[in-house]
């Protein structure tokens, strides 16, 4: 499997690229980012940081500064001001290329056969929204998009919408209209995987350098009332989990669009979750096998340490 992976670091991102970076048997081409949790150019250096500290190193590709139609807002509240929680990384080795991360996923997806490359996005869509306008037709070499965006019912940054969608809306619009599989990760479904302390305490014994990265991050407590004394949502995870072991998530084939409006609603994915007759264009995960899904987290950080 040949795989990209598009994120914005982020707390979450950080267990999602380590946690890919850590599974054996899979061809990542390459890391892009974009402005998202927080700016551009912390995004691609924390990604940088944290590749210093995983198993193996691929490219890092800088990508949009800014979503496509609307001011960049960005999620530092939840984040902090560094993306990851205050880690500040004083010096990274992982170079970072001069190519752009959209150049870079047009030349890789016009090298590749048709449908050969799974595409898996954690945060806002702007990157792959760009490369389907500038060059339509390579939507024919995605096997799959997996994203962790949207939600079924509530969202977290409006009450209406979860803040990948509601970053770029517009750009969401444009991949869900692509002619290619996606797989959505919403909200709903990623806030049930909750990391705990004593998963924390595990990985923290591994004792590479990746697990000690994680394990503090992965501790940390979490201030919101809904998740207090259960445990942290490590939502980007769940869709590199996909990527990883599909085979732990079911959902159902729903018709999914997005509200570019700009009131109360902008940004919501509208899911026809009980299939009102409109022709379905993702499937939508609303089950994961919690699990089997943290003891195979867990044992593939460890794996990297043999």
């Amino acid at each position: 499997m040949m795989i990209i992976l598009d994120c914005d670091p982020g707390l979450d991102d950080a267990v999602a690229i380590m946690l890919l970076l850590s599974a054996p048997g899979i061809e990542v081409a390459g890391i892009t980012t974009v402005a998202g949790n927080v700016e551009l150019h912390q995004t691609q250096w924390n990604t940088r940081g944290i590749l210093d500290r995983a198993p193996r190193r691929v490219p890092v590709y800088a990508g949009c500064p800014r979503p496509l139609a609307v001011p960049h807002v960005h999620a530092k509240h939840i984040h902090g001001d560094t993306g990851i929680a205050g880690v500040r990384f004083e010096a990274v080795e992982t170079p970072l290329e001069k190519e752009h991360a959209v150049d870079f996923l047009i030349r890789t997806l016009s090298d590749a056969p048709e449908r050969s490359v799974t595409l898996c996005f954690v945060g806002p869509l702007t990157n792959l929204a760009v490369v389907l306008v500038k060059a339509p037709e390579l939507a024919l070499k995605v096997e799959r998009l997996v994203l962790m965006g949207g939600a079924i019912g509530l969202g977290n940054t409006t009450p209406a919408a979860e803040y990948n969608i509601y970053a770029d809306p517009h750009a969401a619009r444009v991949v869900f209209e692509a002619d290619f599989e996606r797989v959505v990760l919403p909200l709903d479904t990623t806030s049930t995987v909750l990391v705990d302390t004593a998963l924390a305490e595990r990985v923290a014994k591994i004792g590479t350098p990746g697990a000690d990265f994680l394990a503090p991050l992965l501790a940390l407590p979490v201030a919101h009332p809904r998740f207090a004394g259960k445990g942290r949502p490590m939502h980007d995870m769940c869709a590199v989990g996909y990527c990883l072991w599909p085979e732990l998530f079911s959902g159902r084939q729903c018709n999914v669009t997005i509200d570019c409006s700009e009131g109360p609603s902008r940004g919501r994915t509208i899911i026809d979750y009980w299939g009102n007759k409109r022709e379905p264009n993702a499937l939508v995960i609303d089950q994961v096998d919690i699990e089997g899904f943290l003891t195979r987290f867990h044992d593939t950080l460890a794996g990297a340490a043999s």
